[in-house]
């Protein structure tokens, strides 16, 4: 038995690639103009740069964009490059530039911060931060990835940023909160 109130929420699941399925997630008038949270949890080069611009020029009704979870992993981007010489499409996709070569030569803390900036001055988001998540949990010690949250919402950045220290207060609840995926 289910407690506590009824939502009236519909879920709908779009199995496959999201960067093909995203045309039938964004039709016309498909989403309403509630607050809209889009996670992009990808294995490193997933998801293409056109579908982030997609999801952030979708127009629906109000003067905010949806807002947009992603995903970057640092920790291993370097290694990652290098596993992508043969097939550089990949890379190409994800980054969605002409100055995709030039990435593959970069630290990982000069990719964070153009991603964090292309969130700002591409897609045209307000509010930009990159949140860390760590590894181990018990000591905080190894950044693996970064949250990027793209937000227009002026209260979002000050509830994002409670809800992310409040998660590191807590031993343990970051990785339950922002689990890594195996496979």
């Amino acid at each position: 038995m289910v407690k506590g109130r009824r939502l009236g929420r519909t879920i709908e699941i779009y199995p496959g690639d999201l960067n093909n399925s995203i045309h039938r997630i964004l039709r016309p008038g498909k989403i309403g103009d509630s607050a809209v949270f889009c996670l992009l949890d990808q294995r490193t080069f997933e998801c293409h740069w056109q579908t982030v611009k997609m999801i952030s020029d979708y127009k629906r009704g109000t003067p905010t964009k949806i807002e947009q979870f992603y995903f970057l992993a640092t920790s291993w981007i370097e290694r990652a490059f290098s596993g992508f010489t043969k097939n550089k499409q990949i890379v190409r996709n994800w980054w969605g530039r002409d100055d995709w070569a030039d990435v593959m030569s970069w630290s990982w803390n000069r990719v964070l911060e153009e991603v964090r900036v292309r969130f700002h001055e591409e897609l045209g988001y307000k509010h930009v931060r990159a949140y860390p998540i760590y590894a181990d949990k018990n000591s905080g010690s190894r950044v693996m990835y970064y949250m990027i949250h793209a937000t227009d919402h002026d209260a979002a950045p000050e509830l994002m940023n409670r809800a992310y220290n409040t998660a590191l207060k807590t031993k343990g609840v970051q990785m339950e909160i922002f689990p890594l995926t195996s496979g």
